[in-house]
């Protein structure tokens, strides 16, 4: 992954963040994209409404694992509503340097992060 992507893409993809299991997590959400074949797993670990730590296991691409380095990176603090309300726009706006065929990642590791901020709420009664 080098090239067309900007610094930071190939930063977090040569050195993610956060890229691993998290054994302690509250909840963990795992999805998937057929088209490419990519799969990726977010843990989740909230204190009160905040998220205090997010990771994740990728098993992508390059884009996809550095979208989910900083994605993990941005949530880790942040109120989970906050968090909820990113939005795959706001990644895609950020990095138009990814090709069409990869903008599907952003889309991946935002589904996780509401998938796995779903099933908290739902477990903890706060839809």
């Amino acid at each position: 992954m080098t090239g067309q992507y900007n610094s930071e893409l190939i930063d977090h993809f040569r050195n993610p963040r956060n890229m691993r299991e998290m054994d302690d997590a509250d909840i963990s959400a795992t999805v998937g994209n057929s088209h490419c074949g990519d799969v990726m797993t977010m843990f989740l670990k909230f204190d009160a409404d905040k998220i205090s730590d997010a990771t994740f296991q990728s098993y992508g691409c390059g884009p996809c694992i550095a979208l989910s380095s900083i994605v993990t990176e941005k949530v880790k603090g942040m109120k989970t509503d906050d968090a909820y309300a990113l939005t795959i726009s706001q990644f895609t706006d950020k990095y138009t340097e990814l090709p069409n065929n990869k903008k599907h990642c952003t889309g991946l590791v935002i589904v996780a992060l509401k998938k796995a901020i779903d099933i908290y709420r739902e477990e903890k009664g706060r839809n």
